[in-house]
């Protein structure tokens, strides 16, 4: 019987199971039960021991996938490579997202543990959670970095997600559960830290125009980025139970620069209002709720996206509103170590990209003196 969708679909159930074989591919099956329940399988041989192996449902899987799926199976059963017996042994071997509960245990004390857990909840875990950890080949490691990066994402975010699989993979190695690190031969890509794209009065104008047609919580946290400096991943996840509001301070508890305990952040009339705004429609321990319940809003990348579309704004990443934010503090007349401490910067080295800003600003301040002194100049040559 050559097996089509609309051959199977056809197909009714009798007192016993019945096994219908694939004229166009040796070895291929579709057993009916009694029940009505369609599942692919194939039929082959190991030595001389006649063998069947259970591929899936029919309607979980499609006669397409189903088929295709047959093709590889029964090629590695011609090399004498048994399917059943290989899926007994993944069996054993904890899936990936089993392993990532064991590894969080063992990085418990590590600085950066909640930003891996974030990372592992994100992306990780929905792609290879229910993978055998062994299956994970180096070809899945290059496509979930390309998949990161094409998401818009930073080349040093894309180096930070490799950096946690090369680490949970050599953290199995060690526990004997695998033998090679899949990502072992993936190479980080060179960073470039010093991009300072900032938007113009212009430009935040038109931005702010945009955003108005964004939903208010999306629009709310980009401005909380905007006038905090603050870094999307620290604004999205904010609790309530961190800002006092009476002080006007926000504590961020974990920050990049590793300070065990936390960065103060001072909130500024602007940031004040779009608080004072989410508080009105306050809803659990976030500031900035998610759609499921008890959880906060994890990307803005959608209205990002579509609002400097819209504001004819171009070259602009989200994380350039940090930039924008050190420019603001910078042309209103403070100094270099302002912006270190606002940025929450380790080091006075990382704030320098800034330097020419305020050179600029002092360059303005400069050129004011220099028009007072030709208008004085050319007062006198009138009288004389």
């Amino acid at each position: 019987m050559n097996l089509t969708k609309r051959v199977i679909d056809s197909l009714k159930p009798t007192e016993k199971r019945v096994e219908y074989s694939d004229d166009s591919l040796k070895g291929f099956v579709l057993r009916v039960y009694p029940s009505g329940r369609k599942s692919f399988m194939i039929r082959y041989r190991i030595g001389r021991a006649s063998k069947r192996y259970a591929i899936g449902d029919f309607g979980k899987w499609t006669l397409e996938q189903a088929r295709k799926e047959a093709v590889e199976l029964l090629r590695l059963a011609s090399k004498g490579e048994d399917p059943a017996q290989t899926r007994r042994d993944d069996r054993e071997v904890p899936t990936f997202g089993q392993f990532a509960e064991r590894y969080l245990v063992h990085a418990s004390g590590k600085i950066s543990l909640k930003d891996d857990q974030n990372k592992l909840n994100l992306r990780l875990i929905p792609a290879w959670g229910n993978r055998p950890v062994n299956t994970i080949t180096e070809r899945d490691v290059r496509r979930m970095i390309a998949s990161v990066k094409s998401d818009g994402r930073a080349i040093a975010t894309c180096n930070r997600y490799l950096a946690l699989i090369k680490t949970m993979f050599n953290f199995f190695i060690h526990e004997k559960i695998i033998d090679a690190n899949p990502a072992e031969r993936v190479k980080i890509e060179q960073e470039n830290n010093q991009r300072t794209r900032w938007l113009d009065e212009d430009e935040l104008g038109r931005l702010f125009q945009a955003l108005e047609k964004t939903s208010p919580v999306s629009r709310a946290a980009i401005g909380l980025m905007l006038f905090t400096g603050a870094r999307s991943g620290s604004v999205l996840s904010a609790r309530w139970a961190d800002i006092d509001m009476d002080r006007k301070q926000w504590r961020i508890p974990f920050t990049k620069g590793k300070k065990s305990s936390g960065q103060v952040i001072p909130l500024n009339d602007a940031a004040m209002e779009i608080l004072e705004s989410q508080e009105d429609v306050k809803i659990g321990m976030y500031v900035f709720p998610g759609q499921k319940p008890g959880a906060h809003l994890t990307t803005v990348k959608k209205p990002w996206a579509t609002a400097i579309k819209n504001a004819g704004i171009e070259d602009m990443k989200i994380h350039d509103l940090r930039h924008t934010f050190a420019s603001m503090v910078l042309n209103s007349g403070a100094e270099l170590y302002h912006v270190q401490q606002l940025l929450g910067h380790k080091t006075g080295a990382m704030t320098q990209r800034y330097a020419h800003i305020k050179d600029e600003a002092l360059r303005k301040a400069s050129s004011g003196i220099a028009q007072v002194v030709s208008l004085d100049k050319a007062r006198k040559q009138k009288k004389a």
